[in-house]
């Protein structure tokens, strides 16, 4: 079953994030609405959850609030949290005022619990308190222990956490993906046919983007959220050269309008 919480005063705008990435100015206002309304309902709907699992930021707070504001509630008295990491260069900041507006203590605001050099991160607060702590791999989870680079501030907490940090490979949904059934694609194949279906595949690619049928030229297509975190600035650099060896390439997404030429 799903819910969905209304409030014009809030979710009325062209989008939940200001255009060209900037933020509103009541960005930590209406995510502590989100969190609150959501525990909220919860108690309304005589839902008693076993695990909250909140994803990023945006949800960060409400495993702080079940620690918190919240602890002493009996409706809650059983449930646990789980906080995921999908993008830690995301954290949620906001200014110190703003751990007033959520309803938490001026004692949270340290190093070691939600500050974030002298700003309240939400992700931070979400990652020091929840009983478990996930990411989107092994090998990610190891990263953003290992160094600012991968950390970005957070490396030293999750690694004092290392014992409840867990990487968990993300997965596919393989029956919607599966090559055999997908409405998506031009010409259905398994694997009697993979090479037969992938050049017709790709032919109908060509043709749909405009690019020569060139049955030899190899074809590089990449669907993401453009951004040089994604890599995306190192695959710019290349295209020039990728070109002049007769090789095609498609990208689909949104995000940085400008990436090195």
């Amino acid at each position: 079953e799903i819910y969905f919480i209304d409030n014009p005063n809030v979710y009325s705008r062209d989008g939940p994030y200001a255009p060209k990435a900037s933020a509103y100015d009541d960005t930590d206002e209406r995510f502590i609405f989100y969190s609150r309304a959501t525990l909220e309902a919860a108690k309304f709907l005589d839902f008693k959850p076993d695990i909250v699992h909140a994803h990023d930021w945006h949800a960060a707070l409400i495993p702080a609030l079940l620690k918190s504001v919240y602890a002493q509630q009996p409706h809650f008295s059983g449930t646990k949290t789980v906080q995921t990491i999908h993008n830690i260069a995301y954290q949620g900041l906001f200014p110190a005022e703003t751990l007033a507006k959520a309803g938490l203590s001026e004692s949270d605001f340290t190093p070691d619990r939600f500050e974030y050099h002298g700003k309240f991160s939400l992700l931070k607060a979400g990652l020091a308190v929840s009983d478990a702590l996930t990411t989107v791999s092994p090998r990610y989870a190891s990263e953003i222990q290992a160094s600012d680079e991968f950390g970005r501030g957070l490396e030293g907490l999750l690694s004092h956490r290392s014992t409840d940090l867990h990487g968990i490979l993300n997965g596919i949904d393989q029956e919607l993906w599966n090559p055999a059934s997908d409405r998506a694609l031009a010409r259905h194949y398994g694997p009697g046919d993979v090479a037969a279906g992938k050049a017709a595949n790709k032919a109908a690619l060509q043709a749909e983007t405009g690019l020569a049928l060139d049955p030899g030229a190899p074809l590089f297509s990449v669907a993401s959220r453009i951004d040089p975190q994604k890599g995306l600035d190192l695959v710019a650099e290349l295209v020039p050269f990728l070109a002049g060896k007769r090789a095609q390439f498609v990208l689909t997404g949104s995000g940085a309008a400008q990436l090195p030429k």
